[in-house]
């Protein structure tokens, strides 16, 4: 079995070792959050930057280096190291997870219904829907309208409840109907990807403008650290503080935003609205 999650904060709660309930076959039965020897981590970020080409190639590692980079503060070649050493552990996983599905071995996803997560959950279906492998499911948390496209075609259908996670097997309809969804992102490939009213879809950077422009008018100056948190708080966006970081500084580029005070740290410089 290939336990598989998209980000680093997921893989520390399901390597805890707490006991959770999942119900199979009609059953609830206690079991440890994760059972596997190796929790593999596919933490791309596919939900940003280009998804033309390769999950693991140079144009998703250059968008990998802009995320890991938006506020590291240490020395050029430390933080180059840091990154690169990131980056190899995800093209590893990825890896094995493909050749592992590819010998038939079952792959299980934990997933939330952030975009990040969709996004990744989606893109490694597309790359293993061709493999004679099953692939189960266990949402986290959240509702949106592409897991109630995917219940649709389940097998066997149940409802996620607070105090109890459920564990699907994607049938064959299923990972193709995925499949597409992916392919069809990536046709798109817009800028970002989002879940809007409860759907996965293309979006621009300027979808967050609206948001972080709302916070800075009720103050005069903030640093930028408090208002990606006020943004993320207040808004429930399901985001990693990158994108909204991102489009404050593009925003302070095409001078809808103006600095302050500066600061090593970019989290740490004051803005406020023009």
């Amino acid at each position: 079995m290939i336990d598989i999650v998209f980000c680093q904060n997921e893989k520390m709660l399901l390597s805890k070792g707490g006991q959770h309930k999942i119900k199979r076959n009609g059953e609830k039965t206690n079991q440890a959050f994760c059972s596997s020897a190796k929790l593999f981590v596919l933490d791309g970020a596919l939900n940003v930057g280009d998804i033309s080409g390769s999950p693991i190639g140079d144009e998703r590692a250059q968008v990998y280096t802009e995320i890991m980079c938006i506020d590291m503060q240490t020395r050029l070649e430390k933080r180059n190291w840091s990154v690169s050493s990131h980056w190899n552990r995800y093209v590893a996983d990825y890896t094995e997870c493909i050749e592992r599905a590819r010998s038939g071995e079952t792959a299980r996803i934990w997933f939330t219904d952030s975009p990040h997560d969709w996004c990744g959950l989606l893109g490694f279906i597309h790359d293993a829907v061709g493999f004679n492998s099953e692939i189960h499911i266990i949402q986290c948390s959240g509702k949106t309208e592409v897991e109630k496209t995917l219940y649709e075609c389940f097998e066997e259908n149940g409802v996620c409840h607070t105090n109890m996670l459920k564990e699907s097997i994607l049938s064959v309809r299923t990972k193709n109907k995925a499949s597409c969804m992916w392919r069809q992102l990536r046709e798109e490939n817009a800028p970002i990807r989002a879940v809007i009213d409860g759907r996965l879809v293309s979006s621009t950077w300027a979808l967050y403008d609206a948001y972080i422009i709302a916070e800075l008018l009720s103050s005069q100056t903030i640093e930028v650290g408090q208002l990606i948190v006020r943004v993320l708080a207040k808004y429930n966006l399901n985001v990693s503080d990158y994108l909204i970081g991102k489009r404050i500084k593009d925003l302070i580029t095409e001078g809808s935003i103006v600095v302050t005070n500066t600061s090593k740290s970019f989290y740490r410089c004051g803005v406020k609205k023009v």
